[in-house]
C-alpha cells in the first residue's frame, strides 16, 4: 500500500477502502490467490510470468501482482492481476499518485501506465513514451 503523501488526509471512505485492502493483503485468501493465479497463469499463457513492463522473470516470492481493478478485491479475476516485478510496481503506483491519472479511474490509468512504462523500456532512447502526469491519451 503506498505511503501518504506528506499533509494528506483520508476521508473515512479512503481509510475503510485502505484498511480492508491491508488486510486483504495479509490474508492467507490473498497468498492462496496468487498460487491459483499462477496455475491459470500456466494454464492460459506459453512460459512462465514475466513483469509486464520489463519482462524480466516474475518471482511470486520476490514481486508483486498489481491490481488493474480493487472492485473485485477478494474476488479478483486474472485479468484484474498483472504480474509486476518490485521497482516495476512501485513506478506504476508513483504515477498513479497524479491526480491528473487518477481522474481517469484505477483500471483506466493502470493499464496505460503499464503499457507506456513497458513501451518506454521499449523505446529508451524516445522520452516521449515515457507516462506523463496528463493521463491517458
Amino acid at each position: 500500500m503506498r505511503e501518504l503523501k506528506r499533509g494528506e488526509r483520508l476521508t473515512g471512505r479512503r481509510e475503510r477502502a485502505r484498511r480492508r485492502y491491508a488486510d486483504h493483503m495479509a490474508s492467507s485468501q490473498w497468498r492462496q490467490r496468487r498460487k491459483t493465479w499462477m496455475q491459470e497463469h500456466q494454464e492460459r499463457e506459453v512460459g512462465p510470468p514475466t513483469c509486464a513492463v520489463c519482462s524480466d522473470p516474475w518471482e511470486p516470492k520476490r514481486d508483486d501482482l498489481h491490481h488493474h481493478d480493487y472492485s473485485r478485491l477478494g474476488r479478483e479475476r486474472f485479468e484484474d492481476l498483472v504480474p509486476l516485478c518490485r521497482d516495476d510496481h512501485d513506478a506504476v503506483h508513483e504515477h498513479m499518485r497524479s491526480k491528473n491519472w487518477r481522474r481517469h479511474g484505477h483500471a483506466a490509468a493502470s493499464r496505460s501506465i503499464v503499457a507506456r512504462l513497458k513501451a518506454a523500456r521499449r523505446h529508451t532512447s524516445d522520452p516521449s513514451t515515457e507516462p506523463t502526469d496528463g493521463g491517458p491519451e
